[in-house]
């Protein structure tokens, strides 16, 4: 079951042996735990969704969105644009260098696009409205945002903050070093998937049926 942000409150103050407040305000508790949240976002590109772009006729870039659909909690914007999607159809990514270097008519609708300086853009310039579908990874100050399995590094990116403001900073260390270390594991184990291999994507030559009773 997916934390609530007063339950990462509670478990932080449990690890730092100070169940009310006393040197460390719960107000400041409440800031780091956002401060992580945003920094476990940022790193993993673990939260997520989908938004949308509605294109406007001779426009050629736009804002990003900032609703998404699974909605993320708290202040949240695009991190990466994984594919989009117009008229059920896919558009090519390229890198903002390539402008230039891509011809079309003035009559086509996008083909492609750029996430650039925090706007979308899309070539050739519509000529008509239309909506494109993005795939993304958005950041988060909220943790209750996060995959219920990143939730557990807040409790140690807190926990750094709280013994950085005590001047324990050995044990700060050793804080920090878990919570990076579990932050380069999630990354590996989670978001990297991994290469298929080339003989799960070839189609056997020959297949030959073998019949009831005569083995293989």
């Amino acid at each position: 079951m997916a934390y609530t942000k007063a339950q990462v409150h509670t478990e932080v103050r449990a690890l730092i042996n100070e169940p009310t407040p006393a040197f460390w305000s719960n107000a400041e508790i409440d800031e780091w735990i956002d401060m992580a949240a945003l920094d476990i976002s940022v790193k993993t590109h673990c939260v997520e969704t989908t938004g949308t772009v509605t294109l406007v006729a001779s426009t050629l870039s736009y804002a990003e969105p900032t609703t998404f659909s699974p909605t993320v909690a708290g202040d949240s914007n695009i991190i990466k644009v994984y594919s989009a999607f117009l008229l059920n159809l896919a558009l090519q990514k390229v890198h903002p260098r390539m402008w230039g270097h891509i011809s079309a008519t003035a009559s086509d609708t996008p083909r492609y696009y750029s996430h650039f300086a925090g706007s979308l853009w899309f070539y050739p310039v519509a000529t008509g409205a239309g909506t494109v579908t993005l795939l993304c990874s958005v950041r988060t100050d909220d943790v209750t945002a996060l995959p219920f399995e990143y939730q557990h590094l807040a409790i140690k990116y807190v926990a750094y903050m709280a013994k950085l403001k005590d001047r324990k900073y050995a044990e700060a260390a050793q804080l920090y070093a878990e919570y990076a270390n579990g932050i380069l594991f999630q990354r590996t184990d989670l978001q990297d998937r991994g290469v298929d291999a080339k003989e799960e994507m070839t189609i056997p030559d020959r297949v030959e049926r073998v019949l009831a009773g005569q083995g293989a």
